[in-house]
Formats: C-alpha cells, sequence, structure tokens
C-alpha cells in the first residue's frame, strides 16, 4: 500500500481571511478490524526480523544438537522382598525383658530404602570406591567425548563462567564429585510397589553404568548393616544363659514343692482325691439306704416276735399213769392201816377216825385219776427262733452300718481335708509354675532370638539379603541427553514466539504515523484527503 501524506483541512476564519487553525476537537474514529492486509503489510514491514530471528534461533538449536556434551543414563531396580531385614531388635531390650519385634509396613520400609540409596553417605562410598577423578570426568579416562575445536570454542564461555563462579567458594574434588552424583541420581518408586528404580546420569555410558552398580553393591552391603546389630548374638547369648539358670531354679522350686506336698502332679491329685470322694459318697448313700433296709426289717422282726410264743408243745402220747398207780398203793396202805387200828381200837377212836378220813380222802383222788395220761413234750418255736436270730443278724447288720456310715464320714471329712490343702497346693504349685512357664517362654525366646542371629550373621557373612536386583545397572549407548526432538521442539516453539513477540514489541514502541487512522487518533481533527508519498507531490507539499 503506498504511503500518503496527510494534511489538516484550512477552514475560513470569520470576516473572509484565510485561517490556519485546526478546527474544533472531535471524537477519533471507532478503530476499524484487522485486516489480512494488515497483518501482510506488519510482516513486510518487519521482513527482516521475521526471517533472520528463526534462523538464529534454529541455527543454535542445531549447534546445540551438534556440539553439546552428550550425557549417557543407566538404569538399575531393586525389589524388596519380605525378609529378617523386616525385623529388628528393640534398643529398650534389658536383661530378663522381653524383647519387642516390631514389622513396619512395607511402604515404610521402600521409603526408607530408597532414602538409604540417596543418602550423602552412601554417594561418598561410591566416590571413595571409584575416586572423585572417576567420577567428575564421567568414566574412565580416555573414553570421554572425542575432542573438537568448535565444541571447545563453543564451551569455553560457559566453563570460564562456571569456574570463575566455582572460584567463590571453592570445593574439594571429592566433595564436587559427591554434588555432581545427587545431581544426576534419580530414586523413584511406584505406588504399592516393592520395586525401586535407579538411574544415574554421566558422560559416558560406561561410567553411567559402573557408578551405578557400584552404588548398588554398596547398597546392598549397607542395607545388610543397618538392618543387623552386631552385639545382638553376644547380648541373646548372655540372656539365655541367664534364662537357663533361672528356669533351672524354677523347676527345681517346683520339685522341692512336690516332693514336700507328696504329690507328683495338682490334677492327678485331685482326681484321686475326687475319685475317692466320689466313691466315699456313693457309698454313703448305699449304705444309707442299707441301713433303712436294715431298720424296718428290725421293726418287722420285732413286732412278729411280739405276736409268736417263745416255745411251743412239740409232742403229746398216752402213758399209763403211774401217779394214780402210787396212789393207789398209798391208799392200800392207808387201808392196812386203818383195818390195824380198827383191830385195836374201836370206831370212835381218834386214829380211827383219822385214818378213816385219809382213807376216804384217798379214795377220792384215786377215783379222779384215769388209767392214762397223757405226756407232752415242749419245745422252742422255730419260727420264733429263726425271727431271733434274723432279728439279730439285721441288729448286728444295722450296727454294721451305722459303724460304716461313721467312718465313711470321716472319710469324707479327711478327703474335704485333703483337698482343701491340695488347693492350697495348688496356688502354690502355681505361683511356682507360672515362674516357670514365664522362665521357659524367655528362655525358649531367646534361644530362638539366637539361633536367629546366628542365621542373619550368617547371612551377613554371605551377603545374602532381601533386596535383589531383577535389572542390574544397564548400559545404554545412546544418549539422552541433548534431546534432539526436544530440542527441534523447543527451538520451532521459540521461533515462532520469539519472532511473533519481537513484532509486536516493535509495533507496539514504534509511534510513526502511518494511517489517517493514526492521523485523526493523534491530532483528534478529521481527514479529507491524502496525497501519495512521492517527489512530485512532495514538491508541491513544500510550495
Amino acid at each position: 500500500m503506498p504511503e500518503t501524506l496527510t494534511r489538516p483541512v484550512r477552514r475560513p476564519a470569520a470576516g473572509g481571511a484565510a485561517s490556519t487553525s485546526p478546527a474544533a476537537p472531535v471524537a477519533p474514529p471507532p478503530a476499524r478490524p484487522l485486516t489480512p492486509g494488515d497483518l501482510a503489510e506488519v510482516v513486510f514491514r518487519h521482513k527482516w526480523k521475521v526471517l533472520l530471528t528463526p534462523l538464529l534461533i534454529m541455527s543454535a538449536a542445531t549447534a546445540i544438537i551438534l556440539f553439546a556434551p552428550r550425557t549417557y543414563q543407566s538404569e538399575a531396580k531393586l525389589f524388596l522382598q519380605v525378609g529378617r531385614e523386616s525385623v529388628g531388635l528393640d534398643p529398650t531390650a534389658t536383661t530378663g525383658s522381653t524383647i519387642n519385634l516390631q514389622q513396619t509396613g512395607r511402604d515404610a520400609e521402600v521409603v526408607s530404602a530408597m532414602e538409604v540409596l540417596g543418602s550423602r553417605g552412601l554417594i561418598a562410598r561410591v566416590v571413595d570406591e571409584l575416586g572423585p577423578d572417576y567420577v567428575l570426568r564421567g568414566g574412565p579416562a580416555g573414553e570421554g567425548p572425542a575432542e573438537s575445536t568448535i565444541t571447545d570454542a563453543l564451551m569455553a564461555p560457559p566453563k570460564w563462567l562456571i569456574n570463575q563462579l566455582k572460584s567463590i567458594d571453592p570445593v574439594p574434588a571429592r566433595e564436587e564429585a559427591i554434588i555432581q552424583i545427587e545431581e544426576n541420581l534419580l530414586i523413584d518408586s511406584e505406588k504399592d510397589s516393592m520395586v525401586i528404580v535407579v538411574q544415574l546420569d554421566a558422560e559416558t555410558a560406561r561410567g553411567a553404568q559402573e557408578m551405578l552398580a557400584t552404588l548398588v553393591d554398596l547398597y546392598k552391603q549397607e542395607h545388610l548393616r543397618i538392618h543387623r546389630n552386631p552385639e545382638s548374638q553376644m547380648f541373646f547369648a548372655e540372656q539365655r544363659k541367664s534364662l537357663e539358670k533361672r528356669l533351672e531354679e524354677a523347676n527345681e522350686k517346683v520339685k522341692t514343692a512336690k516332693n514336700r506336698m507328696g504329690i507328683a502332679s495338682i490334677e492327678g491329685r485331685r482326681m484321686t482325691l475326687e475319685g475317692q470322694l466320689r466313691v466315699v459318697e456313693q457309698e454313703v448313700y448305699n449304705t444309707e439306704q442299707n441301713l433303712a433296709t436294715a431298720v424296718a426289717r428290725v421293726d418287722d422282726l420285732n413286732k412278729q416276735l411280739s405276736t409268736l410264743p417263745e416255745r411251743m408243745v412239740a409232742s403229746r402220747k398216752s402213758v399209763p399213769n403211774e401217779g394214780a398207780d402210787l396212789l393207789r398203793n398209798q391208799l392200800y396202805a392207808l387201808q392196812t392201816r386203818k383195818m390195824e387200828l380198827k383191830a385195836r381200837y374201836n370206831d370212835a377212836h381218834p386214829l380211827v377216825k383219822a385214818i378213816s378220813a385219809q382213807v376216804d380222802e384217798a379214795k377220792k383222788v384215786v377215783e379222779d385219776q384215769s388209767e392214762q395220761r397223757e405226756e407232752t413234750v415242749d419245745d422252742v418255736n422255730p419260727i420264733h427262733r429263726e425271727l431271733s436270730l434274723e432279728l439279730k443278724q439285721q441288729q448286728s447288720v444295722m450296727a454294721g452300718y451305722q459303724a460304716r456310715l461313721k467312718t465313711l464320714d470321716e472319710q469324707k471329712k479327711l478327703i474335704h481335708g485333703d483337698l482343701e490343702q491340695l488347693n492350697q497346693h495348688e496356688i502354690e504349685l502355681d505361683e511356682l509354675d507360672r515362674e516357670v512357664a514365664i522362665a521357659r517362654g524367655k528362655y525358649f525366646k531367646y534361644a530362638e532370638n539366637l539361633e536367629q542371629a546366628r542365621i542373619d550373621q550368617a547371612l551377613e557373612e554371605e551377603r545374602i539379603s532381601s533386596v535383589s536386583v531383577p535389572q542390574p545397572a544397564t548400559r545404554s549407548e545412546k544418549p539422552v541427553s541433548p534431546s534432539k526432538l526436544l530440542v527441534g521442539l523447543g527451538a520451532m516453539l521459540l521461533a515462532f514466539g520469539g519472532t511473533v513477540s519481537w513484532v509486536a514489541a516493535s509495533e507496539h514502541l514504534n509511534d510513526r504515523v502511518r494511517t489517517t487512522e493514526d492521523v485523526e487518533t493523534q491530532l483528534g481533527v478529521p481527514v479529507f484527503a491524502e496525497v501519495p508519498k512521492s517527489k512530485v507531490h512532495g514538491r508541491v507539499l513544500s510550495s
């Protein structure tokens, strides 16, 4: 679009004279929208900026890609298994106390391992193992990038500036090597994963691999060391010896107490006494039943004996009545005496009367006597005798039952006394058994821990731990930086953004008037005509 020169309109003044005074200010017209032509005009005006800015940026990116130092990355992966390292000895454990075993969470174990891997002490051991010069060179001598005059020339200013900054606070080579590894070391792990990914960047592929492999090897040794207590085996051995003596003393107390009590075991003695008590109680029950039966039998026998005669007729028989014969003989003798007295005396004589009376009496008695008499044999009643014998037997049995009940009652009291004493003995033995159980539990616990300490020591000597390396330190010959793709994309973005920003800034800072809109905006007067910019029109305007 050709440039034009604009002039404000001259208006006649009052009285007919021409006046060059500007017209009264008027409101500027509204800004018109930016058209593609306007953009093309802006691009044309800043054509050298649009061409040179991307060219310079892309040239710098090409130089970075071609001459920037290469960085190689080595990667290793560690897998944390569930092992003895998860269990630790409580440092507050003392003689005779129980050891607290604490199992940490798996996430905490991974975090702890990552902290140890990235610890300054472990990195310092890597530097001491390989040497500060090895770390600062990025690998063995002679395996670095080939020397290039262009590269050296390009890198000379940045190196000089970096050296000047370092000279402000100088540090030893060892410290510088440690800082370099810390800056180039990356340790990461996915959530809920037992795999730790370790990455290390260096100037050579071999150097990155060897430094990372050394770091992993030293970490495995450190992992064993920090999860082991070198004095634990001696500690457990002393504790086991002390607890073994304590256990022997507790067992000796139990043996002495049992010998004094005369029992082998509380449960065995209790079972014996309870068995005896059951037998006695059963015997008491049976004896009481038998005694009740015997008492009832005695009462029944007494009733039967009260109704039975003690003796009874055994036999009857008829025999001559010897008494009657004897009476007749006596009557005959009296009659003879009477005849003799009558021969001497008369009937009125007292002797005759007396003898006559005796004869009469004797006759009456003889007349009352029979020729035969019945003779009976009397004997003890056999039923009465049997019942009496049975009564005596039942009374004896009843007395035996009563005596047995008394004996059983005494036995029951003795058994109860033995049970009460056994209960006292049980309390005493229970306390002793608790001491034995505690001593035994501690003894076996410490013995197990001692064996565990021995196993751990053997594992440490053999360098066996719960850390496995599924992927050793890799050696990649492809550099990870500078990334050609990232440098190219960054250069293109920077070229586009830088060019646009430079052009926009130039347009914003340039106050030249180029269009009628700029005139009306700056002067506040309308423009009625435009004069094209040329030599002819310039001479006309200047005349």
